[in-house]
């Protein structure tokens, strides 16, 4: 009786369904998804093509299930149309494609999920009715800002996120120009791809003209974001001054004229390496040392940062009065770093280089004069004797 039992028992099993591995089963369909995902990026694609390029191969049934689960996911990118035929359906993807997170990635910590409402903040368009500062009701515009804001909503934590930002973490954008909507996002897809971009473009002067540039990176610096492209030679552009208007970049599939082979990343990591803020240059030529006496009322502004490559402080000159030090370092950003040298006024002092000194005093002769005359033509009842810092009554 227990031998026939066992027998039974054990061809009943051997027949059983074997268990699944769960993990197993959701590595493979996050894997095949994501590989749907790039498949649909380079072309659009009915379910049998797909499968076909899917290894290893799956059935159609698994294929249709996969591409109805990530259009439902991803509703504004993954698309869905009709073919020459009423029956055929093809299936596209609009930008780049989303990065599906693997199975055990369903969980943030606290310190994770401040990260994204500190990046949220910092990369918000600023608000023209309420300068600088994040307050509950603050809208997260721009491309990262709104796409981070989706996320915190989209994963259920945007209720968590709201006790946390402001209250506890906020962003201050003060004084910061905003890019046009779509301009960063655009650009991103264009280096992504290898693609070219084209906007107009609104220099300095004022002057607006049609560019056709290679993106190569996208930096943030001082808060604002720049583009460094080719276009004949490695420039930079401020998103700020790319004029806006619908779109306000679009992505070409030809390059500019005579553009190299790959994008030069060493000419931009050479601009950014011996830059000071947004100026830079590759050009070895323009490294110039900086020298300036340092005064204590100055010196906590300036001290524990960097601000060039050999950079030097010499904490007790005896040729400077008593607490002033000596900064000295390399740039190739003196066009902007003599505005920073100004602002400083009398508690720093320019000693090299001669350009520097030359542009200051310039500057400060020039600055004497207009407020002389604009002291001569006051009217008597104008304190013109009034501290920057005195609070007019």
């Amino acid at each position: 009786m227990t031998t026939r039992y066992s027998r039974t028992y054990t061809k009943i099993m051997a027949n059983w369904p074997r268990p699944i591995n769960v993990e197993s089963a959701m590595a493979a369909n996050w894997t095949r998804r994501q590989s749907i995902l790039s498949l649909l990026a380079i072309e659009a694609a009915t379910a049998d093509s797909i499968r076909m390029n899917l290894r290893p191969t799956v059935s159609r049934r698994t294929v249709a299930s996969d591409v109805t689960w990530l259009a439902r996911t991803f509703p504004a990118q993954v698309l869905k149309q009709r073919g020459s035929d009423a029956r055929t359906v093809i299936w596209s993807l609009d930008g780049l494609p989303p990065v599906l997170l693997p199975h055990g990635a369903a969980a943030l910590t606290h310190d994770e999920l401040a990260a994204i409402i500190a990046a949220r903040g910092l990369l918000r368009a600023p608000d023209v009715k309420h300068p600088g500062w994040e307050r509950p009701s603050s809208p997260y515009a721009g491309d990262l800002s709104a796409a981070l804001h989706g996320l915190l909503e989209r994963l259920g934590l945007g209720e968590q996120a709201r006790h946390i930002a402001p209250a506890a973490i906020g962003a201050s954008r003060f004084g910061i120009a905003p890019e046009p909507p779509g301009a960063l996002a655009t650009l991103q897809r264009a280096i992504v791809t290898g693609q070219a971009a084209r906007f107009a473009y609104r220099n300095r002067a004022g002057t607006q003209h049609a560019c056709h540039v290679w993106p190569i990176r996208l930096v943030l610096i001082k808060g604002e974001w720049f583009c460094f492209a080719w276009s004949g030679r490695v420039k930079q552009y401020a998103l700020a001054r790319v004029v806006s208007r619908s779109p306000a970049v679009t992505i070409d599939a030809r390059l500019p004229p005579g553009a190299p082979s790959r994008p030069p990343h060493d000419v931009v990591d050479a601009a950014l390496a011996s830059g000071f803020h947004a100026t830079g240059s590759d050009d070895p030529g323009q490294r110039v040392r900086l020298v300036l006496a340092i005064s204590p009322a100055a010196w906590p502004s300036i001290a524990d940062r960097t601000w060039g490559s050999g950079q030097h402080i010499h904490d007790a000159p005896e040729d400077l009065p008593h607490g002033w030090r000596r900064l000295s370092f390399l740039t190739t950003g003196l066009t902007e770093a003599r505005h920073w040298v100004l602002s400083f006024g009398t508690t720093v002092r320019a000693e090299a280089p001669a350009a520097l000194t030359e542009w200051l005093y310039e500057q400060t002769q020039a600055m004497v004069s207009v407020l002389s005359h604009m002291r001569a033509t006051q009217p008597a009842s104008v304190d013109v004797t009034m501290s920057p810092t005195t609070t007019p009554r």
